[in-house]
């Protein structure tokens, strides 16, 4: 941080790169864009005001994802609410995306596959093959090992491709087996 830049600049330099993968996960996890919004405002607060925590600035994507990541499950936990059907919050989803129908289902049968995931599994597959986090990143944001990340993200594959019906196991296996062994 330079002498001249104020907290509230910093704060911006550092949340530049990282606010629209930010605002993934939070859709991800609230599959909802207004609670996805009202997670990323808590958890900008919360980041904002722990800032002088941070003690390197190449951490900061790591420091907001975890924010994000207990804020929701918080939140999660504070309040049980009804839940919105299913269908309504795919269809909001992709609703203004201009995806196609066949895509929408097609996503649709991936969203319903990777809800039947542990939380752990589902928040790894989704850092690391949707929004491109290695795995050092994700174990900064969920905690445990790197190995352990690799073991989450073999099993939901696994997972996934059988609920999915994917005919090439073998191919699935042999390419989580290479990259379980090779990172």
């Amino acid at each position: 941080m330079s002498s001249n830049e104020t907290k509230q600049e910093r704060f911006l330099r550092l949340l530049a790169p990282v606010q629209e993968p930010l605002e993934r996960f939070a859709l991800f996890l609230t599959r909802n864009r207004e609670d996805a919004r009202d997670l990323i405002s808590e958890t900008l607060l919360h980041a904002f005001e722990k800032l002088e925590t941070l003690r390197d600035e190449i951490t900061f994507q790591s420091f907001v994802f975890t924010i994000a990541r207990r804020t929701f499950y918080n939140r999660k936990t504070r309040t049980r609410t009804f839940e919105r059907r299913e269908n309504d919050q795919i269809d909001e989803l992709f609703s203004d995306g201009g995806i196609a129908p066949d895509d929408a289902l097609d996503i649709q049968f991936l969203y319903k596959a990777l809800d039947t995931l542990p939380q752990a599994q589902r928040e790894a597959v989704m850092m690391a093959e949707i929004m491109g986090f290695t795995h050092k990143e994700i174990q900064k944001i969920q905690g445990g090992t790197v190995t352990g990340v690799k073991v989450r993200i073999f099993r939901a594959k696994r997972q996934l491709a059988k609920l999915l019906g994917a005919d090439s196991k073998k191919n699935i296996s042999t390419e989580i087996s290479t990259e379980l062994h090779y990172e």
